[in-house]
């Protein structure tokens, strides 16, 4: 049984282990902050890293910290993050065969769980000021899962994503700058920008998916591919003001 396989006999089937595995790095993270000084809260990616590896969980008689959670556990199968234009150097941690912790691991790919975990910060788009650059937080139920990392997805991209056709130019999430590995198939960054246009609004996917097909298009010079793809900066400074 899949509860069997987890090491975790109350939890029978992939979205009971995945709702369970999200909401516990997410409620680690608040209960974490909730027991911290408040001049002590993270304001850096630096900040942020070294308190995800330093902070632990006594999980079914294992340590796992709070980064082995989330890239050993829920991000087992997938790509390593990638922390371009940054000056920090980190080794994300995945399990290897031998140690015992393995068996936590998810055996399932699920790529929407980037739009699922949650830090409290702040915006600094110039574009939504009044955006946080984190997904927001929720509750997951086995029941739901699936639709609600969908539903959780369509929400952040709706409100991340900018495509401006005069200047062949796609605003994308940090995340997905991070992330993108996963939506990568064969064509790189193209497949990319393709899932982002499946999921954003109609109005917005149209533009995008007329700047992707004009590739092939020799009549289309004015709506050439995509010319340039820029990331937003993620805010990494605490969301709530502190008295």
């Amino acid at each position: 049984m899949m509860g069997e396989q987890q090491g975790n006999r109350w939890l029978q089937t992939e979205d009971e282990v995945l709702a369970f595995y999200m909401n516990l790095l997410n409620f680690a993270v608040l209960f974490s902050l909730c027991k911290t000084e408040p001049k002590s809260y993270p304001k850096t990616q630096a900040d942020w890293l070294a308190r995800s590896k330093s902070l632990a969980l006594n999980f079914c008689g294992s340590v796992l910290t709070l980064q082995e959670l989330e890239h050993a556990v829920l991000r087992a199968g997938m790509a390593t993050p990638r922390l371009s234009k940054s000056k920090l150097i980190e080794r994300f941690p995945k399990f290897s065969p031998i140690d015992p912790r393995v068996r936590f691991a998810l055996s399932r790919k699920e790529r929407l769980v980037n739009f699922a975990l949650f830090t409290p910060t702040k915006s600094i788009s110039r574009w939504l000021p009044k955006n946080r650059s984190s997904p927001q937080l929720q509750i997951y139920a086995a029941e739901t899962v699936r639709k609600q990392l969908s539903s959780n997805t369509k929400e952040y991209l709706a409100r991340t994503v900018r495509v401006v056709p005069g200047k062949r130019l796609v605003v994308l999430p940090k995340i997905l700058d991070w992330y993108g590995e996963d939506f990568e198939v064969s064509n790189g960054k193209e497949d990319v920008l393709y899932f982002v246009a499946s999921v954003i609004p109609k109005a917005a996917a149209n533009k995008l998916a007329t700047m992707l097909a004009a590739r092939y298009c020799s009549a289309c010079a004015n709506y050439s591919l995509v010319k340039e793809i820029l990331y937003e900066d993620y805010a990494w400074d605490f969301l709530w003001e502190v008295a």
